[in-house]
């Protein structure tokens, strides 16, 4: 049911929202005190993500929760997250920031890295993309051989001298 992908179990794969976050901190500091009819999906969701594996997490002196010795990252921080990355590596595409934010983070994709690149005014400014490509023009006729572009030049008036001849 674990199976590892780079380090990091399948069921942490990505990042955790606020709520489940929370819960599962709560649940190491052996603060979590919801009844079972009174939880939530999330809760639920995050008290099965514990409990499989359990010895796995972990809260720094920081209280932010850290799963395999790397920080779980939320939801909401992966945008200031990936910026700052960004501006360490002074500039890098998403490949290269997954496995810079891999080292120290679990739970990072390569799809969100991208989305926050797409919409970062430093990516954009450091790799742009050009809008003004040639916009092909399809040629129409009526017949066979109608828009042809041929340039002839005509050369029987141009004389040419070469090692004393001259050549018409």
């Amino acid at each position: 049911m674990q199976n590892k992908v780079g380090g990091v179990f399948s069921f942490v794969q990505g990042t955790i929202l606020l709520p489940v976050y929370e819960t599962i901190v709560q649940l190491l500091k052996g603060t979590f005190e919801v009844p079972k009819r009174l939880r939530t999906n999330q809760q639920k969701n995050a008290v099965i993500k514990y409990w499989r594996s359990k010895s796995d997490f972990s809260i720094d002196s920081n209280d932010r929760l850290v799963f395999m010795g790397k920080n779980v990252l939320r939801l909401s921080d992966v945008e200031k997250t990936v910026l700052d990355e960004f501006k360490a590596a002074k500039g890098c595409g998403a490949r290269g920031m997954k496995g810079r934010l891999l080292e120290k983070h679990s739970g990072v994709s390569e799809v969100q890295i991208m989305n926050v690149l797409r919409n970062s005014e430093l990516h954009q400014r450091t790799f742009p993309k050009f809008q003004n490509k040639v916009i092909p023009k399809p040629v129409s006729a009526t017949r066979v051989g109608e828009r042809w572009q041929i340039d002839l030049v005509d050369m029987r008036n141009d004389k040419i001298e070469m090692n004393g001849v001259i050549y018409r």
